[in-house]
């Protein structure tokens, strides 16, 4: 919420390059033009802009400015290959342009942003799920899971790079650690809501031993988990691949 009312840096929704035969260019985006609108929703930034085109179907009225002029186009995003943030090969709407790297300093108004931040907040927690899913699939590699160095190296490279950013950062953190907290593992909260429910639905309190069992497996879940996340940040330390 703090950080939609400061304002934070963001890439810009201007036209960097269009791509030959692709939407954008026969419908007559060029290079420099800024996208204001997209089907009568506001576009303020980059992300914004791309994340409307992934989730849009059909047609996409753009409005954009063009030498202190709007103009208004209408074209039908084209269906290619592209890749998601975990490096995996996905099918997704695309109208062919790039950014051009301009960035701005992007606020909100109080109300809009409660939005924002109910918005990245959901946003977040969706991706942390998405890492837990795609970890446990071995889509991404177990030598990502960082420790309490990286945490602390890339709260430092934060704090460097703004107070903004050091929000952010923490807030990213908040939610991580709120998300992880649900999870059904009995050293958790969201293992005594499992056992809650279980109670619930069978009317039968778990034995003392269950319990106790079933606490020392999620404690050796977590402490193993604590243990990847040491020994990988002690191997980018000594592979100088750690950021300081």
């Amino acid at each position: 919420f703090a950080i939609g009312l400061m304002g934070k840096n963001e890439l810009a929704p201007v036209v960097g390059k269009v791509e030959t035969n692709m939407p954008a260019e026969i419908a007559g985006l060029r290079s420099g033009d800024e996208i204001l609108s997209i089907n009568e929703q506001k576009i303020q930034t980059w992300e914004a802009l791309s994340q409307t085109i992934a989730k849009s179907k059909g047609e996409l009225e753009i409005v954009f400015l063009r030498d202190s002029k709007e103009y208004q186009t209408i074209l039908i995003p084209k269906i290619g290959e592209s890749k998601n943030l975990f490096g995996e090969k996905i099918a997704r709407p695309l109208i062919g342009i790039f950014s051009s790297g301009e960035v701005r300093l992007v606020s909100y108004s109080f109300v809009d942003s409660i939005s924002y931040a109910f918005g990245q907040t959901l946003e977040s927690s969706k991706l942390i799920l998405q890492s837990i899913e795609k970890m446990l699939s071995g889509v991404v590699p177990l030598s990502e899971v960082g420790g309490v160095v990286s945490i602390v190296s890339i709260t430092k490279k934060a704090s460097e790079l703004g107070i903004v950013t050091l929000f952010a950062f923490t807030a990213l953190i908040s939610v991580n650690l709120g998300i992880l907290n649900l999870l059904p593992i009995p050293a958790l909260d969201g293992g005594h809501i499992l056992f809650t429910f279980y109670e619930m639905l069978t009317k039968r309190i778990p034995t003392q031993n269950t319990f106790y069992r079933l606490s020392m497996a999620g404690w050796i879940v977590l402490l193993g988990l604590m243990g990847l996340g040491l020994y990988n940040d002690i191997l980018r330390i000594l592979n100088g691949t750690m950021p300081f």
